[in-house]
């Protein structure tokens, strides 16, 4: 993790974790790409105004909020592109037929205009897709929470 004083306009960035919840990019990958577009200080508190890729709206990330500065290290890409086509990020659960959860999550994520909205809306159907078949119930209420915290951000 990263503090928002070391970035500035300008840099990208890979947002791993938003608000305590995991990020998955447009193609259901780990980690969302993002560019800074203003810094914030407000009493005395830096944040930083983002806007991920693909989607329109910027949201305000703090240092609540995990990321990393890009480019990555070339071990950690070159780790992701071994990893990218196996079970870890294609298991079982998030596979329904000819489509994956990150599919289904992107084409109901386009009709969002608000960035945090759609994450906890995604968050939110990618706990409800996998429930039956990973953690039932506690997968339930964590789709429970990202609805909770997408209401919070709907009229922000």
């Amino acid at each position: 993790m990263r503090e928002v004083k070391e970035l500035h306009v300008g840099d990208e960035i890979i947002l791993w974790q938003y608000r305590g919840l995991n990020v998955q990019g447009p193609n259901g990958d780990d980690g969302h790409a993002g560019v800074v577009i203003r810094e914030i200080n407000r009493n005395d508190e830096q944040s930083l105004l983002v806007k991920l890729k693909g989607i329109d709206d910027p949201f305000e990330l703090t240092d609540e909020d995990y990321f990393d500065k890009l480019p990555i290290s070339f071990k950690k890409a070159e780790h992701f592109e071994d990893c990218k086509n196996n079970s870890v990020h294609q298991p079982n659960h998030y596979q329904f037929g000819q489509f994956t959860a990150a599919m289904i999550i992107e084409l109901v994520g386009r009709t969002y205009k608000s960035a945090p909205v759609f994450y906890h809306v995604g968050n939110a159907l990618k706990y409800l897709m996998r429930a039956p078949r990973k953690n039932g119930l506690e997968d339930i209420k964590k789709a429970r929470q990202s609805i909770e915290f997408a209401i919070e951000c709907w009229g922000k």
